[in-house]
């Protein structure tokens, strides 16, 4: 009888997530992107190897997009793309090694972004003869790093 009452609720939440447009935890309200044009900046990485990014983005009145990134050329989303991005509340552009994730607030637009960078950090190595330890040198690796953009309106 428990097996019975069960299945008996997962059919009704079923049927109560199918009925109402669905149960999914990913449904946001429609965003209202602000028009404009913005920058948007970013420091990325530690004080030692900081990379800066620069980008402009442009909304045009009726809500298409573009986006200019110093870090290279930006690759237009594709419609599941878009379709993602509309269901998070966001817009998402990929720049080269950079990805730009932005969302709308009231009158402006926030976001981050994750790029790949290299990094700097000390490894330590062995010491030339005569000299005790311990030594280090400088190497470098790739990272991804995340940073807060800053956006200021242009106009």
């Amino acid at each position: 009888m428990r097996y019975l009452s069960w299945i008996f609720s997962v059919v009704l939440g079923v049927s109560a997530c199918s009925n109402s447009g669905g149960c999914s935890p990913e449904q946001v309200a429609p965003v209202s992107w602000m028009p404009g044009r913005y920058s948007l900046e970013a420091s990325v990485g530690t004080d030692l190897t900081a990379q800066e990014f620069r980008a402009d983005l442009t909304i045009a009145a009726d809500g298409i997009m573009s986006l200019n990134s110093s870090s290279g050329l930006c690759q237009a989303p594709t419609p599941s793309q878009i379709q993602r991005d509309q269901e998070r509340g966001q817009a998402t552009f990929e720049c080269e090694e950079a990805l730009y994730r932005l969302r709308a607030a009231p009158g402006t637009v926030r976001g981050d972004i994750r790029a790949s960078i290299l990094e700097e950090y000390q490894a330590e190595t062995a010491c030339p003869p005569g000299r005790s330890g311990p030594c280090f040198i400088m190497r470098t690796q790739r990272v991804t790093r995340t940073a807060d953009l800053r956006v200021s309106l242009i106009r």
